[in-house]
């Protein structure tokens, strides 16, 4: 199989090429900090049709942070993209 797929597709599989397993690159976590916002205020607008007002996400976000979980993702230099959100009430 690995000689017929491209290295490239056995990385996304969670394989590096050789077959060595790679580390999860996307980890979940609750909603930290005021750069949190920024990052979810980003993903909702680009992902959903329906935007929302800054109100609506400090009103929830901030209310009950414990309730807001992001899915992130680290570049290769280590920096910190949202990829998914969960804000719950």
């Amino acid at each position: 199989l690995g000689r017929i797929l491209p290295d490239g597709w056995r990385a996304r599989r969670g394989l590096r090429p050789g077959g060595r397993p790679m580390e999860p690159t996307v980890t979940y976590r609750t909603f930290e900090a005021e750069g949190d916002l920024d990052a979810l205020m980003d993903l909702v607008d680009k992902e959903l049709s329906e935007p929302y007002s800054i109100f609506t996400y400090r009103y929830f976000v901030c209310g009950w942070p414990q309730l807001c979980f992001l899915a992130v993702e680290r570049d290769d230099g280590g920096k910190e993209h949202c990829v998914g959100a969960l804000v719950c009430k």
